[in-house]
C-alpha cells in the first residue's frame, strides 16, 4: 500500500526536527486513518523515524523505549510535544456568560443559564485580558448544579486557579467571561523512534528452526540487531493460501470460525474476502481446537457462510441455523451432508472442508502476510562477504528464543522490534513490545496500569491507639473495606494500596496526626536529589513545612527526576518524595509495592480543644442570601486528636421544637441543614467535640432567607383555616378546616416567554395557538394558555431540574418524591409542583384570613380585595376559548396581601387536586385531594363567572379534562418548604 506523496514530505520535515511538520502531521494522520487499527504495510526507508502513539492510565507514566539496544545511528527515541493550545479547543453548544466575578479559589461559578449544561461535563472559562495578553483559560468538571441568589450555578472540580471578571453579562461582550462545554482533550503521548533497515534472510528456512543467517543493510548496520532485541519474520504471501468461513460472521465483530487454523498464526495480515467486500486486519489470537481466529480489528461488513442449507440424512433440506439450533453438538463429524447449490451434489461438511472447493460468492480469508515474532538469544558468527564496497554484505547467523512455527523463503524480512518499559511510582510496572514501521505511526491501545500493593506495621505508644489511614490518591474498590476501617495499635495490615497516606493515632488524651507536606520545585532541587544529595538548604525547607528531618539522612533514587526517599539514619524513618507538577510532596507515612513499612510514633498529650480556622464555619458557602431552606453547612476546623463530633442547632440554646436538648452527632466537614423556612436572617450555632473529648465554645454563620425569584412566601398554619363556603355550590360544600405547612407560590401566572424557554430547552411541543415555534406577537408577558394539566407537569420537572432540585411528577403525572418513588405527602416534593387545591385556597384568601364557622368571627371575603365588588381590579375571561385574557401584572390593585395578582380573576388555573363533586373527606394536614381511579378532570380554581345573576366568589370550583387544553386556563406553582423541627 503505497504512503502518499504529502506524507513523506511531512516525515522529512519531522526529521529535521520542524515542530509545524509534527503538527500537520497528525492532523493528516487522523483525516487519513492512518491513526486507526488499520494495517499499513511499511516501505523500506532505512535510517528513518517511526512514531509510536500510546496513552497510559494514569496519563503521566515514565516511557522508555529500547532503554538496553546499543545503537550505531546513536540516536535516541524523543517524545514529541503536542500539549493544546486553548484556541484549537472549538465549544459544544453556545457559549454563556459569567454573571458574577468568580475568584482563586471558588468552587462555583454563576452564569446566565444551566439548562445546557449536566453534571460530569467538562466546561472551559474563558476571557480576553487587555493588550496582548493571552487568553485565560481554565478547565472543569461539573459535580453539581444549583442556584445560589436565584441564579443558576455550576459547582466545579478543581476550584478555580484565576480570577474571571463580568461586564455587562454578555457573551459577545469584550472582557466578560463565557462558559462552554467541551470534550476533553486527550492526552496521547507521541514519540520519534529510530527505526533501522529491515535485514533478509540469506537462506530459505524450514519450519521448526532455531538459528537463521540473515544478510543487514550495511557493514555500519552490524548492531542493529543485538543480543535481546526483539524481532519480527515476516513475509508477504502470493501463494494463495486461504482458508473458508464456517460461520456467518456479523458486522462488527472480532472473532471469526474457519474450516482450517493450521495455516494461520498470531500477527499474520489475512484478508476477509466475500464478493466485493474486501477487510484486511491482523490476527491476534489463533485458536485450533475450535477453529476460532481472534483479529485484532472489529469487521466492517457481515459475511454469509459457504453454505447455508443441508441434507439430513438424505431425507430433507432445512437452513443450517436451524439445524444448528436443535443440535448444537453437530459438527465437522456430524452425521449429515451439504447441498452444494452449484453442482448439486452431495457431500458431507468434513469433506467440503478438506477440499477447500471456492465458489466465487464464498466468503474466504487470505493469508497476505505470514508474521512471527522471536527474541535474538545469541550471535555466532558474523562474517563479511565480497570484496569492499557498495556491494560487501555483512552475514550474522542469529539463534533465536523460540523454533520457527512455519517455513520462509529467501525473501522474507526479519524487522527489530521496539521494547517498552512504562513505569510509574507505586504502579506495578508493564512492558510491551510493538513494531515500529519506518514513517509509520504504530498506535497502542490505552494501557491501564495496575496500583501495586504492600504492608504497613503501626506500633504506637501508648498502646491501644485507634489507627486509621486516609490514602491521598484515588484508589480500586477492592481496598475500600481494608481503608475506612479504623484499627488497634500495634497492628500490621497485609496487602494495601501502594502509595503516601495520612496516619492518625487517638488513645484518650494522647493523639497524633502526621499528614503529607510540600515545597516548590526547582530544577536544582531535582537534580540535587537525582545525585541522591540532600544539602542543609533543602533539610531547612523541609523543616519549615513541618517535617522533622534530621542532619543525617540518606537519599536513595526510586525513580529518575520523579520519586525519592529520604531516610533518617538515626531514627529509621523514611519520607517518600514525590514531585507533582510544580511541586515535591512529602511523606512520612508511605506503603511501597511488595515491601513492608514500619511505623512507630510516640503519642502527644492533647489538652486543647479543636480550633476553628477563620472563615471556618460557613452557610452556602459564605453568600449572604438563599432562596431555599436547605442549605449547606461547611466547617473548617483543625485539632490535635482530631474532631470527633459536633452539635448544630436554630437555637442558641441547643433546643429543637419541642424543647429537647439537640443530640451530639459524628463531625463531617460539610452537611446539608433546614433553616427556619420563614424569610428573613437565619442564624445556625454549632459546637465541636475532638477524640480526646475537649469541646469548643459556640460558633454561629447567619444567612438571610429570600424567596426564588418571582415567588411568595406562605408560612406555616398550625390553627387551620376554613376552606369551603357552606352558602355556595354543592361542590364548594362542606366548609371544613385544613392546615398547611410553609410553601411559595408564584407571584404571577406562568407567562408565554417563561414557557418558551421551557419548550426551547427541552424541545416538547407548543400551544396549538403559536406560529414558528414562537407565541403570538405582543403576547410575552401573557399568561402561557392551551396548555393541558401534563404539560403543566412537565414545566414543573422542568424548572425543578433545572435549579437541580428532584421532579416532582412521574411520566403518568403522579406525585413523587426525592427518590421518584409515589407519594401522597407533598412535603416529600422537593421540586416545583403545582398548588394542591387547600393551598391555592389559602393564598387566595391570604394567610391572615383564617376564617371561622362563627359568621360574627368569620374574617374572611368573597374576594381578595374584600367583599365589595370592583370591576376595576379584575377581569372575566372564558375558559374555553380565552376571550379576556390580559397580561399577568395589568391588575395590582386586585392582588392578595400577600402580593400575589389574578387570584381572582383573568385565566383559570390547574391545581394539583382530581376533581370531586363536594371535598373529599381528606386529611385535615395538607390534603391532596381524592385518588385518581376513575376520574379524568382535575380542579381549576380562580376564574370569574356569573351564575344565577352573582358573580362567582373566590371559593368557586370547576372542572376540566385533564388531558385536553383551553384558551383560557393556564397555572402557577409552588415550591414545598421542609419546615425544621
Amino acid at each position: 500500500m503505497g504512503r502518499p506523496k504529502d506524507l513523506n514530505q511531512l516525515l522529512q520535515s519531522l526529521n529535521r526536527g520542524l515542530f509545524f511538520g509534527w503538527i500537520m502531521l497528525i492532523i493528516f494522520l487522523f483525516s487519513a486513518g492512518v491513526l486507526e487499527n488499520n494495517v499499513v504495510l511499511a516501505q523500506d526507508q532505512s535510517e528513518n523515524f517511526g512514531y509510536l502513539y500510546i496513552e497510559t492510565d494514569p496519563p503521566d507514566a515514565v516511557i522508555r523505549i529500547d532503554r538496553e539496544l546499543r545503537r550505531a545511528q546513536k540516536r535516541r527515541p524523543e517524545e514529541i510535544e503536542t500539549k493544546q493550545k486553548a484556541d484549537t479547543v472549538k465549544p459544544i453548544g453556545n457559549p454563556v456568560p459569567l454573571i458574577r466575578a468568580a475568584d482563586v479559589g471558588h468552587d462555583r461559578i454563576l452564569v446566565r443559564s444551566s439548562r445546557s449544561f449536566a453534571v460530569g461535563d467538562t466546561v472551559r472559562i474563558e476571557q480576553n485580558q487587555d493588550g496582548n495578553l493571552p487568553k485565560r483559560v481554565s478547565d472543569h468538571e461539573i459535580v453539581r448544579i444549583g442556584v445560589v441568589d436565584a441564579i443558576p450555578a455550576l459547582f466545579i472540580r478543581p476550584p478555580l486557579i484565576n480570577t474571571f471578571e463580568t461586564t455587562t453579562g454578555e457573551v459577545g461582550e469584550s472582557g466578560n467571561a463565557r462558559i462552554f462545554k467541551i470534550n476533553p482533550p486527550k492526552s496521547p503521548r507521541i514519540f520519534a523512534v529510530p527505526v533501522v533497515a529491515p535485514a533478509y534472510l540469506a537462506e530459505d528456512v524450514e519450519p521448526g528452526a532455531s538459528q537463521i543467517k540473515v544478510y543487514v543493510s550495511s557493514i555500519a548496520s552490524r548492531n542493529d540487531f543485538p543480543v535481546k532485541s526483539a524481532i519480527s519474520i515476516q513475509k508477504i504471501d502470493n501463494s494463495e493460501v486461504y482458508a473458508v468461513l464456517t460461520q456467518k460472521a456479523k458486522a462488527t465483530a472480532q472473532q471469526i470460525y474457519v474450516g482450517d487454523t493450521s495455516k494461520f498464526a498470531s500477527g499474520d495480515i489475512v484478508e476477509i474476502a466475500q464478493g466485493e467486500f474486501l477487510f484486511r486486519t491482523r490476527i491476534k489470537q489463533v485458536y485450533d481446537q475450535i477453529k476460532k481466529i481472534e483479529l485484532v480489528s472489529s469487521l466492517s461488513e457481515g459475511y454469509e457462510l459457504i453454505f447455508n442449507r443441508i441434507d439430513v440424512n438424505n431425507d430433507r433440506e432445512i437452513p443450517l441455523d436451524e439445524y444448528l439450533s436443535y443440535y448444537p453438538s453437530a459438527g465437522a463429524e456430524g452425521i449429515f451432508a451439504i447441498l452444494d447449490g452449484d453442482q448439486n451434489k452431495v457431500v458431507t461438511s468434513q469433506e467440503y472442508l478438506e477440499k477447500q472447493e471456492l465458489r466465487a460468492d464464498d466468503a474466504r480469508v487470505n493469508r497476505i502476510q505470514a508474521e512471527e515474532n522471536t527474541e535474538i538469544i545469541g550471535i555466532p558468527e558474523k562474517e563479511v562477504e565480497g570484496a569492499p564496497g557498495a556491494e560487501q554484505k555483512l552475514r550474522l547467523t542469529i539463534t533465536l528464543k523460540d523454533k520457527l512455527k512455519r517455513g520462509y523463503p529467501k525473501s522474507a524480512q526479519v524487522l527489530r522490534m521496539s521494547k517498552l518499559e512504562i513505569d510509574r511510582p507505586f504502579y506495578l510496572p508493564e512492558k510491551r513490545t510493538v513494531l515500529i514501521r519506518a514513517g509509520e505511526v504504530t498506535k497502542v491501545p490505552i494501557l491501564k496500569m495496575n496500583r501495586g500493593a504492600g504492608s504497613i506495621t503501626v506500633i504506637s505508644d501508648p498502646s491501644g491507639a485507634t489507627l486509621t489511614l486516609k490514602p491521598q490518591f484515588s484508589t480500586e474498590k477492592i481496598y475500600l473495606d481494608q481503608l475506612t476501617k479504623s484499627y488497634e495499635t500495634p497492628v500490621t495490615i497485609s496487602n494495601i494500596p501502594a502509595g503516601s497516606y495520612h496516619l492518625k493515632l487517638v488513645a484518650g488524651k494522647y493523639s497524633l496526626e502526621e499528614i503529607s507536606s510540600s515545597v516548590p520545585v526547582t530544577d536544582q532541587r531535582v537534580t540535587e536529589l537525582d545525585k541522591c544529595l540532600c544539602s542543609q538548604t533543602f533539610r531547612n525547607e523541609l523543616r519549615s513545612a513541618g517535617i522533622e528531618v534530621p542532619s543525617k539522612v540518606l537519599v536513595t533514587l526510586v525513580q529518575e527526576s520523579r520519586h525519592w526517599l529520604v531516610s533518617d539514619v538515626e531514627q529509621d524513618n523514611r519520607y517518600s518524595v514525590l514531585r507533582e507538577d510544580n511541586k515535591l510532596i512529602i511523606s512520612s507515612v508511605t506503603v511501597f509495592i511488595g515491601d513492608t513499612t514500619f511505623i512507630k510514633r510516640e503519642l502527644r498529650m492533647d489538652d486543647n480543644a479543636p480550633i476553628v480556622l477563620p472563615n471556618g464555619f460557613l452557610i452556602n458557602g459564605g453568600n449572604s442570601q438563599t432562596s431555599s431552606s436547605i442549605v449547606r453547612l461547611s466547617f473548617a476546623i483543625t485539632d490535635q486528636s482530631g474532631v470527633s463530633k459536633m452539635m448544630i442547632s436554630n437555637n442558641k440554646n441547643f433546643q429543637s421544637r419541642i424543647d429537647q436538648i439537640v443530640e451530639w452527632e459524628p463531625f463531617s466537614s460539610s452537611k446539608k441543614w433546614n433553616i427556619n423556612s420563614y424569610p428573613g436572617e437565619k442564624t445556625v450555632w454549632v459546637k465541636f467535640r475532638d477524640w480526646a473529648d475537649n469541646e469548643t465554645k459556640t460558633f454561629s454563620s447567619s444567612i438571610e432567607l429570600v424567596p426564588p425569584l418571582g415567588m411568595i412566601y406562605i408560612s406555616r398554619n398550625d390553627q387551620g383555616f376554613l376552606m369551603g363556603n357552606a352558602t355556595g355550590e354543592e361542590d364548594e360544600k362542606p366548609e371544613h378546616e385544613v392546615t398547611l405547612s410553609s410553601y411559595f407560590i408564584g407571584r404571577f401566572e406562568v407567562t408565554n416567554a417563561e414557557y418558551k424557554e421551557f419548550v426551547d430547552a427541552t424541545a416538547h411541543p407548543i400551544p396549538p395557538h403559536w406560529v414558528d415555534g414562537g407565541y403570538p406577537a405582543g403576547m410575552a408577558s401573557y399568561p402561557v394558555v392551551f396548555v393541558s394539566w401534563y404539560d403543566a407537569t412537565r414545566y414543573c420537572n422542568w424548572l425543578s431540574e433545572s435549579a437541580n432540585l428532584p421532579k416532582s411528577y412521574s411520566a403518568t403525572g403522579e406525585l413523587i418524591d426525592k427518590n421518584g418513588a409515589a407519594t401522597n405527602s407533598i412535603e416529600a416534593v422537593e421540586g416545583y409542583r403545582l398548588p394542591t387545591e387547600a393551598e391555592w385556597e389559602r393564598t387566595a384568601l391570604g394567610s391572615a384570613k383564617l376564617g371561622s364557622s362563627n359568621p360574627q368571627k368569620d374574617n374572611r371575603t368573597f374576594w381578595p380585595w374584600g367583599d365589595r365588588w370592583n370591576g376595576l381590579v379584575t377581569n372575566f375571561v372564558n375558559p374555553v376559548d380565552g376571550m379576556g385574557i390580559m397580561p399577568v401584572s395589568r391588575f395590582a390593585k386586585g392582588q392578595t396581601e400577600d402580593g400575589l395578582y389574578n387570584m381572582c380573576g383573568n385565566v383559570w388555573e390547574w391545581v394539583s387536586d382530581w376533581y370531586s363533586p363536594g371535598y373529599y373527606p381528606a386529611p385535615r394536614f395538607n390534603p391532596i385531594g381524592p385518588g385518581p381511579i376513575g376520574k379524568e378532570e382535575k380542579v381549576i380554581r380562580g376564574g370569574l363567572e356569573v351564575r344565577n345573576g352573582q358573580i362567582t366568589h373566590l371559593t368557586n370550583r370547576k372542572k376540566a379534562v385533564a388531558e385536553e387544553v383551553y384558551g383560557g386556563i393556564g397555572f402557577r406553582y409552588v415550591l414545598s418548604i421542609t419546615d425544621q423541627q
